[in-house]
């Protein structure tokens, strides 16, 4: 099974914290959508220091962010 490619949040947890959010949206219009949406501030954070002003996708943002932290 090929799960660890993307070494990112899981699709499911980051769609349910980016619900609403219209794409192509700016990074912060991204935090701000997941802050809403229950996101930790972990997750708000890497979404801020991303390397793009600009998301065309959530699948861009998932690429964006860094591995998370182990989940029990």
């Amino acid at each position: 099974m090929d799960q660890g490619d993307q070494g990112n949040y899981a699709v499911s947890t980051l769609m349910r914290y980016l619900k609403g959010t219209d794409f192509p949206a700016s990074k912060e219009e991204v935090a701000s959508n997941a802050e809403g949406n229950g996101a930790t501030q972990e997750l708000v954070g890497q979404i801020r220091n991303a390397n793009t002003e600009r998301f065309e996708s959530a699948e861009e943002v998932m690429r964006a962010l860094p591995a998370p932290p182990d989940v029990g």
